[in-house]
């Protein structure tokens, strides 16, 4: 369908699955599914099937709902990338997020990228702090044997914004 943008920005489980749509992320039970969570959670009440549990149009980027990770963890497995806070990486335009991955090299040089380094990004405002300083997250030092990830770019969820039940 042309202007959907497929995109993965999270992953929920909810009684078995819940169905994310690309463009609108809608999250949205089917009958099947409500099934499942009624008979899991016996006298709890479930929304009608079909029922939307979280939408949103992406006409702007709303601070209050999704929250930026901000990291050099590499999504704690080492992968060459970090996440950050950063329009270069992270924006909406025509109801469309985008992630978009940059290199680190093109705004400290390529030479800082491998050696006499220090990145840190424990930041200063709640918009700008650190999320995950395992692994090193927060501050990282190049020395000819590590490199700072090269490979910036953008993750977004809404852990301390949004829950369900």
């Amino acid at each position: 369908i042309p202007g959907i943008v497929a995109l993965l920005a999270a992953v929920l489980v909810l009684c078995g699955a819940l169905i994310a749509t690309a463009h609108a992320r809608a999250f949205i039970l089917d009958q099947e599914e409500q099934e499942t969570c009624r008979a899991a959670v016996r006298g709890a009440s479930q929304p009608p099937p079909g029922t939307t549990l979280f939408f949103d149009d992406f006409l702007e980027f709303d601070m209050k709902t999704w929250r930026h990770e901000i990291t050099m963890t590499g999504g704690g497995n080492w992968e060459f990338e970090m996440y950050n806070n950063n329009r270069s990486n992270s924006f909406v335009r025509d109801g469309v997020l985008h992630i978009k991955p940059t290199l680190l090299a093109d705004s400290i040089g390529d030479a800082a990228v491998r050696s006499g380094f220090t990145m840190d990004i424990w930041g200063t405002d709640p918009a700008s702090l650190c999320t995950g300083n395992f692994e090193y997250g927060c501050l990282r030092t190049s020395n000819g044997q590590n490199i700072i990830n090269p490979v910036q770019s953008a993750r977004v969820r809404t852990a301390d914004s949004f829950a369900f039940k």
